[in-house]
């Protein structure tokens, strides 16, 4: 029962038993599968700080793409919000676009493993990249993201394990505002006070207060790679940073 609910492709699992007449034991298993695609589309009002907008998400699922219960989730999404309030910034308005791929595995895809490791595992891979673009009055942004990750649960189901074997984060930002710029990163007191020290430069990090939302975030052209191992919930992580500062 375990193994067959697990697989996304399956809805329903009966498996009975029988015994012949000559005292065999036979087992009859019947499964009710999913539709194998599926498409959702998801509005949602938006309201931040008394920012009024709209966004939208278009979901695509295949849950059996090669015929092994192989999950393909491609995420399409939109927002629209109105900024009101800020002074000395030409545009007005928050835009953001973005797309996210998932592709999962009922199974462990690793080089290092034999076959017969592989069959008699439990563990789900799973594959993903997403790319997002962010403009805001203050600044546009660049996000592209990827990452490798393994699942699996014991035997009884009651603990289940995670280990993010590849994380990699790409934040871009390829226009600042000169009011954004005068206001945060030419002052006298920003450049004296914030930063963290990389290398033994300082750079400057920036977040922005109130709101909700991953778009209320900002990080200053930061080049980050993230490389997450860990076993039965302990994680160590190996993390090279690369930050640029703003130059006139």
């Amino acid at each position: 029962y375990n193994n067959f609910a697990r697989l996304g492709a399956v809805r329903y699992t009966n498996i009975t038993f029988r015994e012949d007449t000559l005292h065999n034991l036979d087992t009859d298993i019947r499964l009710s599968m999913r539709k194998p695609n599926t498409i959702a589309f998801q509005p949602e009002g938006t309201n931040t700080a008394g920012d009024f907008g709209a966004a939208a998400t278009l979901t695509y699922q295949n849950r059996n793409l090669f015929r092994g219960s192989e999950l393909l989730s491609i995420e399409l999404r939109g927002a629209f919000e109105a900024i009101k309030g800020l002074e000395g910034y030409e545009r007005g308005d928050y835009e953001e676009y973005g797309i996210e791929a998932r592709f999962q595995m009922p199974r462990l895809m690793a080089p290092f493993l034999s076959r017969k490791g592989r069959r008699g595992s439990t563990a789900s891979t799973e594959l993903s990249v997403a790319w997002n673009l962010q403009n805001r009055p203050e600044f546009h942004r660049r996000v592209f993201s990827a990452g490798l990750k393994y699942r699996w649960p014991t035997r009884d189901g009651r603990v289940q394990y995670k280990l993010d074997v590849l994380d990699l984060s790409y934040v871009y930002m390829p226009w600042i505002s000169a009011t954004f710029k005068h206001d945060y990163l030419d002052s006298v007191s920003n450049r004296n006070g914030g930063g963290d020290t990389v290398n033994g430069q300082r750079a400057k990090h920036i977040a922005l207060v109130g709101g909700d939302g991953e778009h209320n975030k900002l990080v200053l052209k930061e080049q980050r790679l993230a490389v997450l191992g860990g076993f039965c919930g302990i994680y160590h992580r190996y993390t090279a940073v690369c930050a640029i500062r703003y130059r006139q």
